[in-house]
Parts: structure tokens; C-alpha cells; sequence
């Protein structure tokens, strides 16, 4: 194996890396909600015990559901702050599915292009309209790092409709800043290979130029005479144009 094929795998297989990344980093991003790094304090209360995200979250879900349908009597702050956490989640949790989704059709389909980069269909078109260019793709992976707001999130909701003051300690690097920096280093991944994707033919991303294609010469249709003069004058004519052209050649032919 030469040094050229040698060097050409490497850089098709740290292109494979590159899309395979941000696999591993929702992956990575959904391993910090089970880190219990979040240590709540209140007046009534005290400090608590640390927690995590997605213990927060389930805490949470089933707190104010259970409280927006009992029976019992509901004060207005306590609805409006239970209606707009339910919200929160259902909303933050439902963007998170789509950007994972969309992050694992990234990488199914950039390896399908790796496969056979001319190939085209109903599949390529439809990734094509979804993942245009890597800012969308990026903006989709985005989506994944929302649930990690929520303890941010929740606090606003207890001091802005609550007016209840809840004060957050952190035993550990808070998940968000763990994701945020996965994030940040899979933007940096895509700005560095982009150019090396289109010299290896490698990039999904590329608009296909369609061919051009030569117009293939038609044959002028025989024309059709109502009478014998209309032919005449026809044939005349075209011996006309013959007896002109050979005239032009003639003229513009080298003597020898």
C-alpha cells in the first residue's frame, strides 16, 4: 500500500469519526441526566439531598400532575405554576426526541453517501430538504442540550410565579456545561472537516450539478406540398441555399 492510498484511508476514516461523533455525544449528553449533582435549598426546607436531572424531572412530572387534577382546592399561583412546568417539560422533552432523531439520520444517511456517493432517490432528496447544509444539522443537535435547562428553568418558574425563593448548589459540574461543551467541540469538528469532506468526495452536503446534456439533432420533417408548383418552388429555393453555401465555402477555402 502506497503512502497515498494510506493517507486517503486515514482520511476517510476521520471523516466516518466525524459523523459518528455526534452519536457519541447525545449519548454522553443523556449519561450527565443521571449524574446527581443538583442540591436544592429553600426557607421551609433546608438543603436536600443531591439529585439529578432526570430524577429532578420525574420528580417534577408527577408533582404537578398529580396536583393539577385532584380534587382538592387549587390556589391560581399553584395552577399557573404546575401548567407551565407540565408544559415545559412535555415541550423540552419532545424537541430533545427530534434532535436525536435527527442526529442518527445525519449519520445514517452521510454513510449511505460514503457508500455510493452518486446514488440518488427518494431518500437523498428527502435528506437533502431536511439536513440542506451542517448550520441546520447543527441546530437540530441543539435540541438535545434542552432538557439539561430544566433545573434553570424550574427556579425561574418558583421565583416568577411562586415568588419563592430556591437557591441551587452544585456537588459536580452541572450537566448543561458537560453538553454545552460536547457541542461546542462537535461545531469545531464540522468547521475543520467541511473542506476536507468535499476534496475526498465525501461531503453529503453537496449540491449535485446535473449534466449537460447534448440536444440531440433532429431531423427537419419532410415538408408536404398542396401542388406540384409549391414543391418546384420549394426545390428551388433549397437549390438556392446549396448553390450559396458552396459559393461561401469555395471562398473561404485555402487554395492550395
Amino acid at each position: 500500500m502506497n503512502n497515498k492510498t494510506r493517507k486517503q484511508r486515514q482520511r476517510s476514516g476521520w471523516i466516518r469519526f466525524r459523523y459518528l461523533f455526534p452519536i457519541f455525544a447525545v449519548l454522553l449528553t443523556a449519561a450527565t441526566l443521571l449524574i446527581p449533582c443538583l442540591r436544592f435549598t429553600t426557607a421551609d426546607t433546608g438543603t436536600g439531598e443531591a439529585i439529578s436531572v432526570a430524577t429532578l424531572t420525574s420528580n417534577a412530572w408527577t408533582q404537578v400532575r398529580t396536583y393539577l387534577f385532584a380534587t382538592a382546592e387549587q390556589h391560581e399561583a399553584n395552577v399557573a405554576f404546575s401548567q407551565t412546568v407540565l408544559v415545559t417539560l412535555i415541550l423540552l422533552w419532545l424537541l430533545f426526541l427530534v434532535g436525536i432523531v435527527a442526529t442518527v439520520w445525519v449519520t445514517v444517511g452521510a454513510f449511505r453517501h460514503f457508500s455510493d456517493p452518486e446514488k440518488s432517490g427518494t431518500d437523498r432528496i428527502l435528506f437533502r430538504t431536511m439536513f440542506p447544509n451542517r448550520i441546520v444539522v447543527c441546530l437540530y443537535r441543539a435540541l438535545t442540550l434542552l432538557p439539561l435547562l430544566f433545573p434553570r428553568i424550574l427556579l425561574l418558574c418558583y421565583e416568577n410565579i411562586l415568588h419563592y425563593t430556591v437557591i441551587l448548589n452544585l456537588t459536580f459540574l452541572e450537566p448543561v456545561w458537560i453538553g454545552f461543551g460536547l457541542f461546542l467541540a462537535e461545531i469545531a469538528l464540522v468547521a475543520a472537516f467541511a473542506p476536507i469532506e468535499t476534496v475526498a468526495n465525501m461531503n453529503p452536503f453537496r449540491r449535485r450539478r446535473k449534466p449537460v446534456e447534448m440536444e440531440e439533432e433532429q431531423e427537419e420533417p419532410t415538408p408536404v406540398f398542396a401542388t406540384e408548383a409549391e414543391q418546384k418552388q420549394y426545390e428551388l429555393i433549397e437549390k438556392s441555399k446549396a448553390e450559396q453555401a458552396e459559393r461561401i465555402r469555395k471562398l473561404l477555402q485555402r487554395d492550395e
